[in-house]
């Protein structure tokens, strides 16, 4: 039942369910992107894996998105 409603609300779906046409190097295009609310793709499962790394400091990710911001500061 609970997999039925995260499907429902897109909860893990990837982005390669929206059938995107991808440029030469296999990315989406932005006009297809911005068919939808940005926020629809917060729960694919590429964000999900990018959040993920980002919070768990996979290989130093927070710290050079933190470097970044120090930077921008």
């Amino acid at each position: 039942m609970i997999p039925t409603i995260l499907k429902q609300f897109g909860v893990c779906r990837s982005i390669k369910d929206y059938n995107f046409h991808l440029d030469k190097n296999g990315w989406p295009l932005v006009e297809e992107c911005t068919k939808n609310f940005f926020v629809e793709y917060y729960p694919t499962a590429e964000s999900m894996s990018a959040f993920d790394r980002l919070y768990r400091n996979t290989n130093g990710l927070q710290d050079k998105f933190m470097a970044y911001w120090d930077l921008v500061a």
